[in-house]
């Protein structure tokens, strides 16, 4: 196994090219939710090793390996991109049936 510090070097570069194109994509209207069923398809792996210029893959030994780390990779930051969502969701939500014990009437 690798030393843990170039693996961290390899995630950290495939994360800083990953990032900017998976926000773009949420920002032009597609669902974190879409993006994860999209690419569980191993062709998308593919397609999306092409669009970060297989960034640190010099780094990784094997080239299984490090596929598997590219979709580990973008499944974490998606399930990030979901979470936030899940968060502004609650936050916004109107809590109009729960009232504060002070604001009842004393009989």
């Amino acid at each position: 196994m690798e030393n843990k510090n170039i693996i961290k070097q390899a995630k950290s570069d495939i994360f800083k090219e990953l990032h900017p194109i998976i926000n773009f994509y949420i920002r032009k209207g597609a669902k974190p939710q879409a993006l994860k069923k999209y690419y569980k398809n191993s062709k998308r792996i593919e397609d999306i090793l092409v669009d970060i210029k297989n960034k640190g893959i010099n780094l990784i030994k094997d080239e299984a390996e490090y596929k598997k780390l590219v979709k580990e990779i973008l499944n974490d930051m998606l399930d990030d991109f979901i979470a936030k969502l899940k968060d502004e969701e609650y936050k916004n939500k109107s809590m109009k049936h729960i009232k504060e014990f002070n604001s009842y009437n004393k009989i």
